[in-house]
């Protein structure tokens, strides 16, 4: 659940109260606080979800014609001292775009990490609604990434990229590691 609250207690007391009421259905398993860094950047530094599809092109990739939605959720743990003792020009190559402007790079590497999320460069384009926050618990941080799609097909061949089959590494993966990983 991403909650845009506040305040943590609004959040505690919101969340149990979800907890309380889905509690016939499900079990809580993990609960991670996130929160929003500046207008919707990764602690990185860079900005995320650039390439999401918006309005009606978000309702379609997200919902099914009645309304409903798959979802997956990945936590992502970034080495953010190891990254951020990177020249900027070797992150800008890891991202595949320039952190003063946000502009993707003509010259990026196969393996940038916009060049493996592209969504409309798959085959066949698999196009997915995605969500994430920076968490941070003690000395560890990183991302917590929520997706939406109408069928399981587009996840298939995100995670399909996200393991590199066949091709380079999303080289923003050398610098983090998957904690959590659900469809």
């Amino acid at each position: 659940m991403l909650c845009p609250y506040s305040s943590f207690g609004e959040l505690l007391l919101r969340s149990r109260a979800l907890e309380k009421a889905l509690a016939p259905a499900f079990r809580l398993v993990q609960s991670t606080e996130g929160f929003r860094y500046k207008s919707g950047f990764d602690l990185t530094d860079y900005e995320d979800g650039t390439e999401n599809p918006h309005d009606d092109a978000a309702v379609e990739a997200a919902l099914t014609d009645s309304g409903a939605s798959f979802a997956a959720i990945q936590q992502w743990q970034h080495d953010l001292k190891g990254f951020h003792a990177l020249p900027s020009h070797e992150t800008d190559h890891i991202m595949g775009r320039r952190l003063s402007d946000n502009e993707e790079l003509d010259d990026a590497p196969i393996s940038a990490h916009v060049k493996r999320t592209a969504q409309e460069s798959f085959a066949p384009e698999a196009f997915i609604v995605r969500r994430s926050m920076p968490w941070i618990e003690g000395d560890r941080a990183g991302l917590m990434f929520l997706a939406f799609g109408f069928s399981l097909d587009a996840f298939e061949v995100h995670v399909a990229d996200d393991l590199a089959i066949g091709e380079a590494v999303d080289a923003h993966i050398d610098h983090d590691g998957a904690l959590l990983d659900h469809l």
